[in-house]
C-alpha cells in the first residue's frame, strides 16, 4: 500500500477508537501498556497535548485501580 497522509490519519483515528473502547472496559482500564501505546500513537501523530492528557489519565487510572484494590482487600479481610 502507498503511504499517504490520508491513510495515516485514518489509521490514527481507527487506533484511537480501539484504544478508547478498550480503556473504557474495567479489565483494560489500568493496563499501562495500552495507555502508553495510545499516548505514544498520539504523540507520533503530532498530537502532543492529547498525548499529555492520555498520560495524565493513565496516572489517574492507576491511582483509581490501586485504591479500588485496597478497598476490595479491606472488605475481604473484614477491616
Amino acid at each position: 500500500a502507498i503511504f499517504s497522509r490520508r491513510n495515516s490519519a485514518s489509521g490514527v483515528a481507527a487506533a484511537r477508537a480501539v484504544a478508547k473502547s478498550l480503556l473504557a472496559q474495567d479489565i483494560w482500564s489500568s493496563d499501562l501498556g495500552l495507555w502508553r501505546a495510545f499516548g505514544q500513537a498520539e504523540a507520533n501523530a503530532g498530537n502532543i497535548k492529547e498525548a499529555q492528557k492520555i498520560f495524565d489519565a493513565a496516572m489517574i487510572a492507576q491511582i483509581s485501580a490501586f485504591t479500588a484494590a485496597q478497598r476490595k482487600f479491606a472488605v475481604s479481610a473484614g477491616l
